[in-house]
């Protein structure tokens, strides 16, 4: 079979774009031509002047197009700016599709189907719903998006308008394969008006590189041996409502009136409201979260909307367990990282927080183990061949 493969990503760095970049450098590894084509190779936030079209348009969407009270993301208006990168794909190449928005059209995706071998990975509800990133509870995306909580209400129409374009895309057989990482968002696509009755393989996300590699000598003991317990939350940005941080500070200052050992490390951007009770450690590098991963007893994932949150494998590659609430995909990643615990209530966190030992370096290992390899990126990367390898959707 051919094996050149073109991974289609917005942005080459960050949440589905470092999932992009690991299978591309894991491909390549085991003979591949593998390559990502995006963008922008930062992000939005990062780089507003990096691409200014697409920085006016998402700025539509979350300023002028959204909801007030709705927090997950939208992309109406970033679908509408044309990029050049349908044109940078080599004739005959396996088309793996990661993040689409303002990247290709749909009409670009349904011809590249008809010429090209396309794989599909879901990153979040966004291909299946009228917009929104994360329906939050919303179920219109079942339906035809009425009412639709996500936008202002005279821009309703473009919802329902978008979600009949991807329903449109589908009625008619389409070779796509689609492969989602985790069962709940397998499962949130398949009730959908857009991709109910397709079939759709679960695969998890890898563990980037960094993370794959197994420490030159045991990690320090977590709190560097002293009489302490160090809890750690990460996010892209702390402040995020979505990302839901509150409940963890929240939670810890609760347990530690009980449990003084507990110390708080906050890593991400912005979070300033939290400085009075948690250490800002600002935005870390791959190997500086490796590192704060292994001084951590546990990690506290109190998201509002998740797929399938790598941070919990990262933590876990060097041993560390977490308390996740039960929402998305979480439930999965605890249950394939071997430990950890998932939390519907604040109360509940309080308890895990209450009652936190550290494990026993022999804990912290089986751990290692487990992540490594369930979420290692050849073993991923093996598994998509698979799928570039069917004949069709249903042989997977």
């Amino acid at each position: 079979m051919n094996r050149q493969v073109r991974h289609i990503n917005f942005s080459l760095s960050g949440g589905a774009g470092s999932v992009a970049s690991t299978l591309a450098a894991a491909q390549r590894q085991a003979g591949w031509d593998s390559s990502v084509l995006y963008v922008i190779d930062g992000t939005l936030r990062s780089q507003p002047f990096a691409s200014p079209l697409h920085t006016l348009a998402a700025g539509t969407d979350e300023y002028l197009l959204k909801a007030g009270g709705f927090h997950s993301s939208l992309s109406i208006a970033r679908d509408m700016v044309r990029t050049s990168v349908v044109d940078q794909i080599p004739r005959g190449s396996i088309v793996h599709l990661h993040g689409t928005n303002g990247t290709l059209s749909l009409q670009e995706i349904r011809r590249l189907s008809q010429t090209h071998t396309v794989v599909w990975t879901l990153h979040d509800m966004n291909p299946f719903t009228g917009g929104c990133h994360y329906s939050l509870g919303c179920a219109g995306f079942e339906q035809n998006c009425v009412a639709c909580p996500a936008v202002r209400p005279p821009f309703r129409p473009l919802i329902k308008k978008n979600l009949k374009a991807k329903a449109t895309m589908w009625e008619a057989h389409s070779p796509i394969r689609l492969v989602a990482p985790t069962h709940w968002l397998a499962d949130s696509a398949a009730s959908s008006s857009v991709l109910g009755g397709q079939h759709i393989r679960v695969i998890p996300n890898p563990l980037a590189p960094e993370f794959e590699e197994v420490p030159a000598a045991t990690p320090p003991t977590p709190g560097d041996g002293e009489d302490r317990l160090v809890v750690g939350v990460v996010a892209a940005d702390l402040s995020d409502p979505v990302k839901n941080v509150v409940e963890a500070v929240t939670a810890f200052t609760q347990a530690r009136k009980t449990n003084a050992r507990l110390e708080l490390r906050l890593v991400g951007a912005r979070g300033e409201e939290h400085s009075n009770v948690g250490d800002l450690l600002g935005v870390l590098t791959a190997s500086e979260l490796r590192s704060f991963y292994a001084q951590c007893d546990a990690l506290i994932m109190p998201s509002l909307a998740e797929n399938g949150p790598l941070v919990i494998a990262e933590a876990g590659s060097q041993g560390c367990k977490t308390f996740a609430r039960k929402t998305g995909g979480n439930g999965e990643m605890i249950q394939r990282a071997g430990r950890g615990s998932i939390y519907n209530e604040l109360s509940e966190l309080v308890s895990l927080l209450v009652h936190l030992e550290p494990a026993s370096s022999k804990e912290r290992a089986a751990i290692q183990d487990t992540v490594r390899t369930v979420f290692g990126s050849s073993t991923i990367a093996t598994q998509y061949t698979e799928v570039y390898r069917s004949g069709s959707p249903g042989d997977n």
